[in-house]
């Protein structure tokens, strides 16, 4: 049997059919089976039969013959429907397709951002604090980046993991159905084929730990002893800051006490002088007066 070969009884409207100009031979079944042809007609290797009820690699005689309904059954070579995409266009026409909005990936991005949002929204309040606050509210963020980075990571071994066992599957399906050709030809559906991106968010995730790593070893190098001894313990910050005014008031009282006191009782003493003196001089001035009037 030739390519385009139709098998088909004598009951078929062929001549109505849409499939008329398909057929290059035609084996013609009698319309009453007797049993003196055979019972299953076997596609020659590499070739289907494309009946009218679906594609079968043979046909079994009878079926065909239905009384109401015949079939039809042509020979053809079947091709599996391969695209081509090379450098734009293919990414593009990835991006573009339907089913690849239904991957798991499209989890990794929305994590990340619901993430990053509540770890910015933890200590927004605590900005206007001071520069303590704003080193703790730092610590805060990076400790959640770190937690963040951590269940990424872990999302990403799940889907490569979960990506081997379909790929593992895939092969098994594949062998399965071997002799129809693989998996494609029997669903006959247009082959899929799995692109691994993990190693970009390997990429970012390595960057982001280093990024922090860095951070953190920036933090350590600006912080001084003072800084350190406020950031030990909240209680011993507010006990400080409480005795830090009386003391400095203290402190200056007793250095420029002394000298203040010392201006302040020289001050007294030479205004007491003037007084004495003024005292002195109305008296000896009344003394002269009466002298001179006793005189005359």
């Amino acid at each position: 049997m030739n390519p385009a070969t139709c098998v088909y009884p004598r009951n078929y409207p062929l001549s109505s059919s849409v499939y008329t100009g398909l057929c290059n031979s035609s084996i013609v079944l009698p319309k009453n089976y007797t049993g003196e042809t055979p019972t299953y007609l076997v596609a020659p290797e590499g070739t289907w039969w494309a009946c009218t009820t679906g594609i079968t690699p043979c046909i079994f005689s009878p079926a065909l013959q239905h009384p109401t309904n015949p079939g039809l059954c042509i020979l053809t070579h079947i091709l599996p429907q391969v695209y081509y995409y090379s450098g734009e266009g293919g990414r593009e026409h990835l991006n573009l397709e339907p089913k690849r909005v239904r991957r798991a990936p499209i989890l990794v991005p929305l994590l990340m951002g619901i993430g990053l949002a509540g770890s910015t929204a933890v200590g927004t309040a605590a900005l206007a604090t001071g520069h303590q606050n704003y080193k703790e509210l730092s610590k805060q963020i990076d400790k959640d980046l770190s937690t963040l980075e951590k269940s990424v990571s872990q999302l990403e071994d799940s889907l490569s993991s979960l990506a081997e066992v379909v790929l593992q599957n895939r092969r098994g399906l594949d062998l399965l159905f071997l002799k129809q050709g693989g998996l494609c030809l029997a669903l006959r559906e247009t082959c899929c084929f799995y692109t691994n991106h993990s190693g970009v968010i390997r990429e970012s995730l390595s960057q982001l730990r280093k990024r922090l790593a860095d951070r953190e070893e920036a933090r350590r190098a600006e912080g001084n002893w003072y800084e350190n001894l406020f950031s030990w313990s909240p209680w011993l910050t507010t006990l400080l800051s409480a005795l830090a005014g009386p003391v400095i008031i203290l402190l200056l009282g007793l250095i420029f006490g002394p000298c203040i006191a010392r201006c302040l009782l020289n001050f007294i003493q030479s205004r007491i002088q003037v007084v004495k003196l003024m005292v002195l001089h109305t008296q000896y001035t009344r003394i002269l007066k009466e002298r001179a009037e006793s005189k005359i």
